[in-house]
């Protein structure tokens, strides 16, 4: 490869081009990335899949991760590929304790062009989510490998796939050890479903200037998992994910693919995309992973602007949420754009935005709320619109509850299946939405 010369800290380094073979391979390693993470939930396993990728597309011979503990001075190695660096003595020792201190505390990739008492090369560069740092990635090569930026740039990007495996690792513990419950199931059945059922509706953040609320209620005299889910997905501090869902069916079946859908949902999430694209990407990895069950999915997923105070949304053929709004005292629903998930590989789903005024009330929930009153519309007779002009007032978790009751009561204290509900209200009073 042809390039310029480069200058850093009095050593000349040839600053090479990427070719047009090169950018094939960043392409491919990416795509291979992206399969994984679709399919692979173990965060060690799929980490180590993560650096063979780009060990072998992009020819490293070595390569590890450490994961940052307490305030991020210590490191702690969870994954390595390849074998031992060759020639790491106790000269090339000190520089590579160097090269991940500079990581650390520039939290910027550096490449070194070769150790001092080795011939090797390698580049490493900080795992961030925000401005914590997560992590180091290191990759080595015996040969002499001149500084390249755009690849440096390249593999930071393909490596940052780690850092939703690091912020997942607490979530995916939490799902290992609901799996170890569900294998005492006769002994502890109870325990576990109530347990399980938990695990799968998210922890509603508290944030200023806009107030949301939750509810969950099982089917009335059932001892099977449902499929109704609710969750709460920090973006970014201004975007905040939300998403509610029912996969069909019940029973044990049912819980394992709520699950599934639901981590699956949080990695495809944190990559920041829109809702529409989130869920085309969602639909295609649950065709692939679930097809031959005969399982699909009903999802609402949005994304909370605080800043902009807007709700960007795609609808994959769930009951419709309502939304209320004080200044027209009026209802609208925010209709499907696209059908249920896992039926059909390559279907783009479609997204609309809308605006929360001051007081504006958005009310989402599962079809149990529509079941229990005969399957007729909720948004008539007397349904959820007349329960969010009667309640808007008196705040989201007030709605929630008038909800729940309404339903209750369609039902005549005998709901036949589980109930999810999520409602987001902006505070008549702020004009602007920030978090905590």
């Amino acid at each position: 490869m042809g390039g310029k010369v480069f200058r850093n800290g009095g050593c000349i380094m040839e600053q090479t081009l990427l070719q047009p073979e090169i950018m094939y391979r960043y392409r491919d390693a990416s795509r291979a990335i992206g399969d994984l993470i679709a399919t692979e939930t173990q965060t060690d396993r799929a980490a180590a899949g993560i650096l063979r990728i780009i060990c072998v597309f992009l020819d490293w011979s070595f390569s590890a991760a450490w994961v940052a503990r307490g305030n991020g001075d210590l490191l702690e190695r969870i994954v390595s590929h390849g074998d031992t660096p060759p020639g790491v003595g106790e000269s090339a020792a000190p520089a590579l304790e160097r090269l991940f201190e500079e990581v650390c505390s520039r939290k910027t990739p550096i490449w070194t062009p070769g150790l001092p008492g080795s011939r090797m090369s390698g580049c490493a560069f900080p795992i961030i989510a925000g401005n914590r740092l997560l992590g180091v990635m290191a990759f080595w090569s015996p040969r002499n490998r001149p500084y390249d930026p755009e690849a440096l740039s390249m593999m930071s990007e393909l490596g940052s796939h780690l850092s939703l495996l690091i912020k997942m690792n607490q979530t995916e513990s939490t799902f290992q050890e609901t799996r170890k419950l569900l294998a005492d199931a006769l002994e502890h059945k109870q325990k576990l479903l109530d347990a399980f059922m938990r695990s799968f509706l998210g922890t509603t953040p508290q944030l200023s200037g806009v107030e949301i609320a939750s509810f969950y209620h099982p089917a009335d005299r059932s001892d099977q998992i449902g499929g109704d889910y609710f969750d709460f997905i920090e973006i970014s501090p201004e975007r905040i994910g939300i998403a509610i869902g029912d996969v069909c069916g019940k029973g044990l079946p049912a819980g394992v693919y709520t699950a599934m859908a639901k981590y699956m949902l949080r990695t495809y999430a944190m990559a920041g995309e829109d809702p529409a694209s989130t869920l085309t990407r969602l639909n295609d990895a649950i065709c692939r992973q679930m097809a031959s069950e005969g399982t699909f999915l009903s999802l609402f997923y949005g994304i909370l602007n605080l800043a902009e105070a807007s709700f960007a949304y795609a609808n994959a053929g769930h009951p419709l949420p309502a939304l209320f709004t004080p200044e027209s005292e009026s209802c609208r629903r925010l209709r499907v754009t696209g059908g249920v998930l896992g039926v059909m590989e390559g279907i783009a789903y479609g997204g609309h935005v809308v605006h929360l005024s001051p007081g504006s009330t958005l009310a989402l929930f599962t079809d149990g709320v529509i079941e229990a009153a005969g399957n007729l519309d909720p948004f008539y007779d007397g349904g959820v619109s007349n329960v969010l002009r009667l309640h808007h007032r008196f705040g989201a978790k007030a709605v929630t509850r008038a909800i729940f009751e309404h339903a209750r009561g369609q039902s005549r204290g005998n709901l036949r299946d589980d109930i999810a509900i999520v409602v987001i209200r902006r505070d008549p009073g702020e004009p602007q939405l920030f978090l905590h």
